[in-house]
This record gives structure tokens, sequence and C-alpha cells, in this order.
């Protein structure tokens, strides 16, 4: 096989290896757990444990095949059905999640006790918000091609506009779920948090809108190369950084993990973290390799190159000390007269070298 080819067959290989190795990582429930505290406002006062267990179901990565037109299916309307990693409709293709899943929002002790003094109807009781769903997506760097936030605003629109069907029939709205897509964005120039939302921005009036302003629901997670301090930098953004940082090591990343974040042994979360750990590095050395191997190539081609320039600049100074005008070196080799006069020009320093 070209050398060529294997090698970016095995680099496309530990590529797909390192990635798949990030969305396991950022799909343990405990690390989403983290994610939905530092950026949904409904989780933000709870415990992590309060938190993972509002997350229903399986949490589903990049690995379920679904068959065009049975994303909406009502005859598998399982909870799995909403964490489906991909979303079709007829002529526009086939999207792929990252991460997607169904999370409850925690009930608040208020609102317990107003259901408890309230007499309401099944049909009223339907219409309470209790259920969001999530996703979540790993991107390494800015796309150069598109901006990132029309990507994440069409990824929103296609979680509310799959629930038809599924989580709503004909025009009964009021059913929507509200959706949050969360965007790990890494190699960021500095740590930051965006939240982009639907706004009722009235131009005439005093009336107020109601209704689901808040269905759509989009955050940008920026994480910077270097991972914040402990004491100045976000809880979010330092387990996050540590979790993906190439500088830090094993050790370093479980003391952040266990004693920072309480994150058990048994979770997953360091045995992911260890392997993404040993990819990159790996992934890093092959790099190197491959870098080293491309610069021989290349060096051995600049010296052949640089050989048989000075051996045609040698041919010509001979064939001029022998009394041969530019004009009659022209004819008997394949340089032009610019080039012959620029050979003979440089002669004192072409010679030096010879």
């Amino acid at each position: 096989m070209n050398t060529n080819i294997k090698n970016e067959i095995e680099a496309a290989n530990n590529k797909a290896q390192y990635d798949a190795r990030a969305k396991r990582l950022l799909g343990n429930k405990y690390i989403l757990a983290h994610i939905l505290k530092e950026t949904i406002a409904e989780f933000k006062e709870e415990k992590i444990e309060t938190i993972l267990s509002c997350i229903e179901g399986d949490v589903q990565i990049s690995s379920v095949p679904v068959e065009p037109g049975e994303t909406n299916c009502k005859e598998k309307r399982e909870r799995i059905i909403g964490d489906n990693t991909e979303d079709n409709v007829p002529d526009e293709g086939i999207i792929y999640f990252d991460i997607l899943f169904h999370a409850k929002l925690p009930e608040k002790k208020e609102e317990k006790k107003k259901e408890e003094n309230e007499k309401k109807t099944k049909e009223e009781k339907k219409k309470v918000l209790l259920e969001i769903i999530v996703n979540v997506e790993a991107q390494k760097a800015n796309p150069s091609h598109y901006q990132l936030p029309n990507r994440a605003v069409f990824y929103a629109c296609r979680m509310i506009s799959s629930q038809k069907t599924r989580e709503f029939d004909g025009s009964d709205f009021d059913n929507i779920l509200r959706v949050y897509s969360i965007w790990i964005c890494m190699n960021m120039p500095e740590d930051a948090l965006h939240y982009v939302h639907l706004t009722d921005n009235c131009i005439l009036g005093q009336s107020k809108l109601k209704g689901g302003l808040d269905l759509l629901n989009i955050f940008f997670v920026e994480l910077a190369r270097n991972v914040p301090d402990a004491k100045t930098g976000h809880k979010l953004h330092r387990l996050l950084g540590t979790l993906f940082s190439k500088k830090l090591k094993i050790a370093e990343k479980q003391k952040v993990i266990h004693e920072e974040y309480g994150i058990p042994l048994e979770s997953g979360v360091e045995e992911e973290a260890n392997i993404m750990c040993n990819l990159s590095e790996w992934i890093e050395e092959e790099a190197l390799e491959r870098g080293r191997e491309e610069g021989r190539v290349i060096g051995e081609a600049q010296g052949r190159a640089i050989g048989e320039a000075q051996g045609e600049a040698k041919l010509i100074l001979n064939l001029h000390k022998k009394g041969y005008t530019a004009e009659q070196i022209v004819d008997m080799t394949d340089k032009s007269i610019e080039e012959i006069m620029a050979i003979l020009e440089q002669k004192n320093l072409i010679l030096s070298n010879i």
C-alpha cells in the first residue's frame, strides 16, 4: 500500500477513535449533570445527585441508526425515541447529533404545594412543562466555511420540529418540549459562556406575549487552551478544560475529578479521561513521526534540486569560459537567455559554492 495512503488511513482512524472517546466522555451522566447545573437555570441550585436522577434513560451518543421516516413514529413512543441521535426529513439528508437525551426539570417545593392546593384537570396537568430535550455537541475548532451559531440554530430548530407526532399531535403546540443545544467549543482564545434565546422586543404598545419564548435555547461553552485556576475559573470550564487538556497528566486529572468535583471512581469518567490522554499522546507521536518522514522526503527532494541547479550552473560557466556566447549556450541547454544571464552575473558567488 502507498505509504501516504497508509498514513492517511491510520491518521483518520486515530482521529475517529479520539472523537468517539470525546463524545463518550461528554456523554457520561456525571459530566452531563455538571453541564446542566452550570447552564440551565432550573438546575443551578440543585445537587449533582438530584440532577443525575433527572436524566432519563440511556444517553445516546451518535450510535442509533434510524430508518428514514422512523424518527417521529408514534408506535415507538418509548422514551428512547426522544434520544435518537439521528433526525431525517426527505430530501434534506441525515443529521447525527453527538449527544441527545431527555431530562426532567426538578420539581420545586412551591410547585408541589400549589398542585396540592389546586384541583387540575388531566389536560391542564399535561400542559405543565416538566421535561426538556438536551443536545450536547463537541466542537474542536471554529469551522472555516460557515458560522457555528447558524449550525446551532439549525440543530435546535430540528429538535423542535421533530417533536410533531411524537410529543404532540396536530396543532397542540402547547405541548412542545423546551430544547437546549449546548456546544462545547475547544481551543478558543479565552473561556466564555454565551446564551442565545428568543426575546420579545415590543415595538408598539404595552402588551406582553404569552407562550414559548423559552422553547429554543442555545449555549456556547468556549474553552481556552489553558485550564482555568480552581479559585478564579468558572467551575464548568475548569472541569471540561481538565478532561480535554493535552498538557495535564492523568494523575492531575484524577485529582481534579475526584477532589474538586466529587465524581466517583466507578462513574467511568476516569477511565474515559485516561484513554483520551493515551490517545492524545499516541496521535501526537504519530503526527511527529509523519512530520519527520515528510521532512526527510522533502529534504531529499530539495537536495536533489539544489544539486541539479549547481550542476547546470557549472556547465553554463564552463561553456562561457570556452568562449561560447549566452545565445549559443541557450541553444545548447534548456535555459532561457534570462536564466543564462542571471547565472553569469552571479559567476563569482556560484564558483565559490562549487
